[in-house]
């Protein structure tokens, strides 16, 4: 490009160059004036000869730029002239495709420039765009958008409008898709640790709350690279229900390991790591035998060998309280409970259990606890238990409830107890206990009773009675303490209660030698409250 200034009459001094101002990404270019006798960049001056008293002086741009557009002065000693440079756009460069991150503030690239500036006329989806919360750039024709929204989503229409000379138009279609980077739920934190029990299935959950286009989710081994994906390749005891979900089935302690999930779309990825810390092993007993029997004064010892990871804790149980004198040990990897009888008794006879925990649960997240129980049974002929067996047992004519009469004896194998009346009459029958019961309504229902006792060690017999009742002896100790607005009686229980449970105490309240009034109190009391009425004088 050569622009061409004839000077007469005066020396040419220099052209100076168009200044332009600074905008967003562009240092302000300052004016510059070139001499005869220089040369500035890709702009060179060239004077031919004076022909007369008037010489050509030539400016000559090559390459153009854009930058080079604008108003060129060719200077006099008194006198200048104004050449303007035109610079038209190219529209080769514009992307038909852009992706806009969601949330964020993005342009949509024109970048067509001219000089003068360019006429932008935007349209989206076929409609005159608007610019709230966007803004266009005068010198190329981008739009900046303040924060991203997927409703900017769409085709955009740009006619660019040259109004140099001559006029040229051009229109670029430019298609905007949105985009955002996958957000993973974290809420179980980051990493998510396990502890999980051999045999129950676990499901790990990778969800994507986040994410345009819709994230890919995968799962791996390891926290940092992707050599080695989670899937059936590896272990068909792994399944992916939904695409952000991975179970494990039966697991096993070779899944101590570390994992993690990536989601990934275009806009980048996300990760969430798992750790299984442990996986443990619920206790097991060793098989024992379901039945012990055993004769007096043997030794016993009963054992519970227990496996399990994390070692379990091990505890022998009798009538569901915990039994003492118990020991443990390890065998080898085992752990083992005992209990021992130097002198086997009767009385040792029973169930015992044993039972273990470590720690593992099951798939409700409860603690495992597994038992086993052993009946032992002491060989020996037929003992009276006195406790279970009180005589003499008390009543009286005409009570309204019916007594019973009861012998139990302890012996194995299996007894046969059996009671007779006093004149030989079996009037009950049964294993280890018999029981007679009945209403006192005559004063022959009373006596004595047989029981024996039967099984193939031996045998035994034991009297009991059924005793006539007779009348308490009096409340001992008895103190009142008065106010005027009440007594509080105190006593101690008789020495006698002439065979039969005290039901209650009968109170009565006298008043100058007269009964005011009675009242009753519970057998097994020893205080009693009365409250006092307020009386009127004449009653008094």
């Amino acid at each position: 490009m050569n622009f061409s200034c004839q000077v007469t009459g005066e020396n040419f001094q220099y052209w100076e160059t168009p200044a332009k101002p600074a905008r967003e990404g562009e240092a302000a270019i300052p004016s510059v004036r070139i001499p005869l006798s220089q040369t500035t960049g890709t702009r060179k001056i060239s004077a031919n000869d004076v022909v007369g008293n008037t010489q050509t002086v030539e400016l000559t741009i090559d390459p153009v730029t854009l930058n080079d557009g604008g108003d060129y002065i060719c200077q006099g000693d008194s006198n200048s002239a104004v050449f303007t440079l035109q610079v038209d756009f190219e529209n080769g460069q514009v992307k038909p495709a852009q992706e806009l991150h969601l949330g964020k503030k993005e342009t949509i690239e024109l970048g067509v420039s001219a000089y003068p500036l360019l006429t932008y006329e935007w349209e989206k989806d076929g409609i005159p765009l608007t610019f709230s919360g966007k803004t266009l750039d005068p010198y190329t024709g981008s739009i900046t958008i303040d924060s991203v929204q997927e409703s900017d989503e769409g085709t955009y229409k740009c006619k660019i409008i040259f109004t140099g000379s001559p006029t040229s138009e051009a229109t670029n279609n430019i298609v905007v898709t949105t985009i955002s980077e996958p957000k993973i739920r974290k809420y179980q934190g980051d990493p998510v640790t396990r502890r999980l029990t051999q045999g129950n299935n676990v499901t790990f959950h990778c969800d994507v709350e986040s994410g345009h286009p819709t994230p890919v989710v995968t799962w791996w081994y390891g926290w940092v690279d992707q050599s080695k994906k989670v899937d059936k390749t590896y272990d068909d005891r792994f399944s992916h229900p939904t695409y952000e979900t991975w179970t494990i089935t039966g697991i096993e302690p070779k899944d101590k390991e570390d994992f993690r999930c990536i989601a990934e779309n275009k806009a980048g990825t996300a990760d969430l790591k798992f750790q299984i810390i442990a996986v443990d092993v619920s206790p097991k007993i060793d098989p024992m035998e379901d039945e012990i029997i055993k004769n007096e004064q043997e030794q016993v010892d009963i054992e519970c060998v227990v496996s399990g990871d994390p070692t379990p804790i091990v505890e022998w149980f009798h009538h569901g309280s915990y039994y003492p004198g118990q020991t443990t040990l390890m065998r080898g990897d085992k752990k083992v409970a005992k209990i021992s009888f130097p002198n086997i008794h009767i009385y040792n006879t029973g169930d015992y259990t044993c039972q273990a925990k470590n720690g593992a649960t099951d798939s409700a997240g409860q603690v495992i606890v597994v038992k086993e129980t052993v009946k032992l049974y002491v060989r020996s002929a037929p003992k009276i238990d006195k406790i279970a067996s009180p005589t003499p047992v008390y009543s009286f004519v005409g009570i309204t409830r019916a007594v019973t009469v009861t012998c139990t004896f302890s012996g194995y194998p299996v007894l046969t107890v059996r009671m007779y009346s006093e004149n030989g009459t079996e009037i009950a029958r049964g294993n280890t206990t018999a029981s007679y019961t009945l209403k006192t309504t005559t004063e022959e229902d009373f006596g004595k009773f047989n029981c024996t006792a039967e099984n193939p060690d031996g045998k035994a017999a034991h009297l009991m009675e059924l005793k006539k009742a007779v009348r308490p002896g009096p409340p001992r100790n008895v103190a009142a303490n008065k106010t005027c607005k009440e007594i509080i009686l105190k006593w101690q229980h008789p020495l006698e209660n002439g065979g039969m449970e005290i039901l209650n105490y009968i109170i009565t309240v006298l008043l100058d030698g007269s009964q005011l009034n009675t009242e009753n109190a519970d057998g097994a009391s020893v205080q009693h409250k009365i409250r006092l009425q307020r009386q009127t004088r004449d009653k008094i």
